[in-house]
């Protein structure tokens, strides 16, 4: 569209980090002049960036989904505001998302959560 807004490219070195592929505005936002918001998905995790006002919106796929089309949800892990809380924190919200699931025992999701984090905060040093 060629429009700047204030919050372009929020959270996407962090995501990039963690494996997701470059965002997408959405043919449907398109459509209904939502060209501000930008999802990413990945390893049944769905990021939605407004680019307008920084809100995120991070939903945890169905087992079933793909990162294509995204659908079906099977729930909204968090909201945040953009301008209230770090890109690093998110980034390490959509980690844990990425890996909940109900079956999986705590042993198994910690030993896939720790690495990312780790990973995530040697990346993107928190300020001091």
């Amino acid at each position: 569209m060629g429009m700047t807004t204030p919050y372009e490219g929020f959270l996407a070195p962090q995501l990039a980090h963690l494996g997701f592929p470059e965002g997408v505005i959405e043919q449907g936002d398109q459509d209904t002049g939502h060209w501000y918001l930008r999802t990413y998905r990945h390893q049944q995790a769905e990021v939605i960036v407004n680019e307008q006002t920084g809100d995120v919106t991070v939903n945890r796929l169905a087992d079933d989904a793909d990162d294509t089309n995204g659908w079906p949800i099977a729930f909204t892990s968090g909201t945040f505001k953009g301008a209230d809380i770090s890109a690093v924190s998110i980034a390490a919200w959509v980690v844990l998302t990425q890996h909940h699931h109900v079956d999986r025992p705590f042993g198994d999701v910690m030993s896939r959560v720790s690495p990312a984090l780790d990973s995530l905060a040697a990346a993107f040093p928190m300020a001091a």
